[in-house]
């Protein structure tokens, strides 16, 4: 048996047929569903983690066997974890979107809500493909502004990543106080 190092997360051990005889195994016997394999497999891996100093039992292992003319190779694999991003929302989630079907239906809206002295909100308006979205971000909307936009609107999603989601795949008409300008442009 020979156990050598590849590099610093690879290890090769080389079984010859006298070796697999002394273990009781061949290379079409050398599979972990078999209790017996997986024993002597077990004991290279310790073996080899004492002869290199590589942790193996500290992560997941790959484990590949490969048959040549006196034996058979085993090229053991430390798979080391990636570490991904990972998102956190914190606080509430304290963004809506109001969609609308027809523009004639998202102006009315915003006129019952600019009559109704909602203009303290930051209110941004989004185009889609298929309809029309006023955003409320970073604010929670008083109850007769969302009781307004209920009559009107054909759907209403809650969500800081729908809102983000939103903004980004969207086309924004007026970033900022849509309520006000949109109003305001009705007047002239």
């Amino acid at each position: 048996m020979n156990i050598e190092q590849i590099n610093t997360s690879r290890i090769l051990i080389s079984l010859c047929n006298r070796d697999l005889e002394e273990y009781e195994l061949t290379y079409e016997t050398l599979d972990l569903k078999n209790d017996k394999a997986r024993s002597v497999i077990a004991g290279l891996i310790t073996a080899a983690e004492k002869s290199t100093g590589l942790p193996l039992h500290s992560g997941k292992l790959m484990i590949e066997a490969m048959k040549f003319d006196h034996g058979c190779i085993l090229l053991i694999t430390l798979l080391r974890r990636h570490r991904g991003r990972r998102y956190r929302i914190t606080g509430r989630s304290d963004c809506y979107a109001f969609f609308f079907d027809e523009s004639e239906t998202m102006l009315s809206c915003m006129e019952q809500l600019w009559l109704a002295g909602e203009r303290r909100h930051r209110t941004s308006l989004y185009l889609t493909h298929n309809g029309r979205y006023i955003l409320i971000c970073n604010t929670l909307p008083c109850r007769s502004f969302v009781r307004i936009a209920e009559e009107y609107a054909s759907k209403i999603l809650k969500g800081r990543l729908i809102c983000a989601a939103l903004r980004e795949k969207s086309k924004c008409l007026i970033r900022s106080d849509a309520v006000r300008v949109c109003c305001c442009m009705k007047d002239k």
